[in-house]
């Protein structure tokens, strides 16, 4: 569930939060041998409430009347060393909203997973724009913190 937060949190501002209430759903598999890694994982986030209309990090402008943001990610890696595995993933996106206009892309990432312990691992990585149609074609920088249980 993602809430808006902080008086900044609205259209077209970058702040702490989003300008809508979400409803994230990811679906993730992952597996290995030997030393070879792969993961993969699908996840769409519905928005609901008054602020549907938010800043687009794909499109890089302000949208009206999202209906929803579907993203999978396919990626493969090796075990470099017992808290190390660099990883190469491709990246699928799509915005749907009302009345036309979606945008989708498609984006390669490299970067690194790290094991801080058996149940946190961090995430780094730089994410190039490959293709996409109505889409922003900007450069990504990714930082991720993950917890197991």
């Amino acid at each position: 569930l993602s809430i808006p937060c902080g008086r900044n949190s609205r259209s077209g501002r970058i702040g702490p939060g989003n300008s809508y209430w979400g409803l994230d759903n990811t679906v993730a598999a992952s597996g290995r041998m030997d030393d070879l890694i792969w993961n993969a994982d699908v996840g769409f986030m519905l928005p609901f409430g008054e602020g549907r209309h938010h800043y687009s990090t794909l499109m890089g402008a302000e949208r009206r009347g999202l209906r929803g943001v579907l993203e999978a990610n396919a990626g493969v890696g090796f075990q470099a060393m017992p808290e190390l595995q660099p990883i190469v993933e491709l990246s699928y996106g799509r915005e749907w909203v009302s009345g036309g206009g979606s945008s989708v892309f498609v984006a390669g990432t490299v970067g690194t997973k790290i094991m801080v312990d058996d149940n946190v691992r961090v995430k780094l990585g730089y994410q190039h724009p490959l293709t996409g149609r109505n889409a922003s074609r900007s450069k990504s920088l990714l930082a991720s913190v993950g917890f197991e249980f």
